[in-house]
């Protein structure tokens, strides 16, 4: 089975809580920042099952993300599902439930990896989804 990814967009800190609680489940798992090279990350994006976008450190005081990082795009864009955490604009750029998958609390993901895991056609059908609106919208080179 492909591993789980938490990609903390540049969070000075990693949410503990959830790192001890994904690691208790038994799934491959690893967190890391937002470093690499777009071929790394592209080849990341494809092995991983789920990845999991938490925080972006120049919003990092605030109690809700407002805008989206690279990841919210880039993941998807390579063909990997991402969970992330609530942001203010993602209804600007995603329809919820059909092409966005969000959690408010470090508990939720929880619940939301296991719904994934067992119903990944959900995860495929958001990505389809997602792909079918960039073809459709997608600029003439």
């Amino acid at each position: 089975m492909k591993p789980l990814r938490a990609i903390l967009d540049n969070t000075p800190k990693a949410p503990t809580p959830l790192i001890g609680a994904i690691g208790a489940l038994g799934l491959s798992h690893s967190f890391i920042a937002t470093n690499s090279s777009p071929a790394e990350q592209r080849d990341l994006d494809q092995r991983t099952r789920i990845n999991i976008s938490f925080g972006a450190g120049c919003e990092y005081r605030h109690a809700v993300g407002q805008g989206l990082t690279e990841r919210h795009f880039g993941a998807p864009a390579c063909g990997g599902f991402l969970l992330s955490d609530r942001r203010l604009h993602a209804a600007a750029a995603f329809e919820a439930g059909r092409e966005w998958a969000e959690f408010d609390r470090l508990e939720e993901p929880l619940q939301q990896i296991a719904h994934f895991l067992a119903h990944f056609s959900a995860a495929r059908a958001m990505l389809a989804a997602i792909d079918a609106w960039r073809l459709a919208h997608r600029k003439a080179a």
